[in-house]
């Protein structure tokens, strides 16, 4: 007799489970999911974002193009110095686009003084920023 009252017992939370188990897309879940979705493609997007924002921050070694120093001159406005293998092109950077401004083979002139030169490694990057941090 007690096998029987404890069958009549167990069945209904056997039931209740069962049938929680045959939905499981509930309201609670679909929106566990929808939440975990959106933070990845959220972390995918300031992913792309960084690095497009820091493209060029670890140089290359082999690189044939070379910024060698850059002034601002306004909001969205640089003159860039670049170094394309022999030869050194003075550009000028807007919204725009790009304009050559003056080219010259050779040395750079003693008088300019190379900033801009990128690390060759992420350790050299990160240093130069600490330094730059612990400097002002």
């Amino acid at each position: 007799m007690s096998a029987l009252f404890l069958s009549s017992q167990i069945s209904p939370a056997i039931a209740q489970s069962a049938a929680r188990a045959a939905e499981p897309i509930s309201y609670g879940n679909a929106l566990s999911v929808v939440t975990g979705l959106a933070m990845v493609v959220a972390l995918l997007f300031a992913l792309a974002w960084l690095m497009r924002r820091n493209k060029g921050v670890l140089g290359n070694g082999s690189q044939k193009i070379a910024v060698i120093s850059q002034l601002p001159v306004g909001v969205r406005e640089k003159v860039l110095l670049l170094r394309v293998g022999e030869e050194n092109v003075l550009v000028g950077y807007s919204g725009g686009g790009l304009q050559a401004l003056h080219a010259w083979h050779g040395d750079i002139p003693a008088d300019i003084e190379v900033t801009d030169q990128p690390p060759q490694n992420f350790a050299d990057y990160l240093s130069r920023l600490r330094a730059n941090r612990s400097d002002k």
